[in-house]
């Protein structure tokens, strides 16, 4: 699997200047520059079955996760318009 469905504010590759900025005061180190993190998430809403998802951000599903949500790593972009892509997650 993907991991778990997120709704993130911001989601960007672990090497990237806003991300590293976000991450050094937590004291989070990823040795992979080109894995995306995804930061403040909070659980994606799915209704009837994938359709009709609420996620007003960027809608992930993220293998691990940091602070209770509020840092998402090794996360995949995931499409809200295809149910097939959220029903096999």
């Amino acid at each position: 699997t993907l991991g778990s469905r997120k709704c993130c504010k911001n989601v960007g590759a672990a090497g990237s200047s806003p991300i590293r900025a976000l991450l050094k005061p937590l004291n989070i180190v990823l040795d992979d520059p080109t894995v995306i993190v995804g930061l403040d998430c909070t659980p994606l809403n799915l209704v009837g079955g994938g359709k009709g998802a609420d996620c007003a951000q960027h809608p992930v599903c993220c293998k691990d996760v940091k602070f209770n949500g509020v840092v998402n790593v090794g996360c995949t972009p995931i499409s809200l318009q295809d149910p097939s892509q959220l029903s096999s997650i």
